[in-house]
């Protein structure tokens, strides 16, 4: 770096101790078309002294945000379970997710799926039932048929064929 009576030349010490030559520098600046590469080039001293105010003038700390991204992410594959991959991947997918909030489309999902399931088993034991009350000779309202034992029999015996053969 240039020096003038043991002091760095540098952008803030010319428009301090130099204004006049500062403003003709920007006036010369504004005519021109300044771009980062043409300053690279032609003034290496100023650019070097800006990358170095822009690097220290950064507040984020890189690596804390790093960090806390993969304590995020650890924190919420933590809780995955079988079944529910899709809630797990689309939370990872989401910065906004946080663990807690997880928990809750879990939970939310876990009812879900509880429910459908319920709601199955219900339909599956009601066809069931329907089924053997019409092999047993019931009617679907629950009356017993007026047939003899042996029609009843024969009766059984072509209805679970039917039913076998998937015919109704």
């Amino acid at each position: 770096m240039a020096m003038y009576k043991d002091t760095e030349i540098t952008a803030s010490f010319i428009s301090e101790k130099f204004p006049n030559v500062a403003a003709e520098i920007m006036a010369g600046a504004q005519q021109q078309n300044f771009s980062a590469a043409f300053v690279r080039e032609n003034y290496p001293e100023v650019a070097a002294e800006l990358q170095a105010e822009g690097a220290s003038a950064s507040t984020v700390d890189v690596d804390a945000v790093a960090a806390a991204e993969r304590e995020r992410i650890l924190s919420i594959q933590a809780l995955a379970q079988p079944g529910y991959e899709s809630v797990i991947s689309a939370a990872v997918a989401d910065a906004t997710m946080t663990a807690d909030s997880v928990k809750i489309k879990l939970f939310d999902a876990m009812q879900d799926k509880k429910s459908d399931a319920h709601a199955q088993h219900r339909a599956d034991g009601e066809s069931l039932g329907q089924s053997l009350a019409e092999l047993n000779g019931a009617t679907s309202e629950g009356e017993n048929n007026t047939l003899s034992d042996d029609k009843k029999a024969a009766a059984k015996m072509e209805a679970a064929g039917k039913k076998i053969r998937g015919e109704k």
